[in-house]
């Protein structure tokens, strides 16, 4: 539909009332509206979860936490003995991604152990 560099996964999208479109979240349990930004969320979850066999309990979508006086947000965390081990910014287009994955890791490099692969 939007992005073509995944494998395809199962996901399961559905129509709502008011004619917008919806697809189901593995992690949250709920459908979520279908913006391109959580399209690429969506394939980045089933790639963690069904071929990296990550645990859905080890998985965030979309939190927030405070680092000094900041509130920060992250699209997806992986969790490793209750740590954070892994930070996914999901965009669209990968010089965006890039550009905000570079200004996220300015300002939380130094609050925890995170692995960027």
């Amino acid at each position: 539909m939007y992005l073509k560099a995944f494998p395809k996964y199962p996901t399961k999208i559905k129509k709502t009332n008011e004619g917008s479109l919806q697809i189901f979240d593995i992690v949250r349990k709920k459908h979520v509206n279908l913006t391109p930004e959580e399209w690429v969320r969506q394939h980045v979850l089933h790639y963690l979860v069904e071929d990296l066999k990550i645990d859905k309990v080890r998985v965030a979508v979309e939190k927030e936490f405070q680092y000094k006086s900041h509130s920060k947000r992250f699209d997806v965390m992986v969790y490793h003995n209750h740590r954070p081990k892994l930070l996914v910014e999901c965009r669209l287009h990968m010089l965006v991604w890039i550009k905000a994955w570079l200004i996220k890791l300015v300002g939380i490099i130094s609050c925890s152990s995170l692995s960027f692969y």
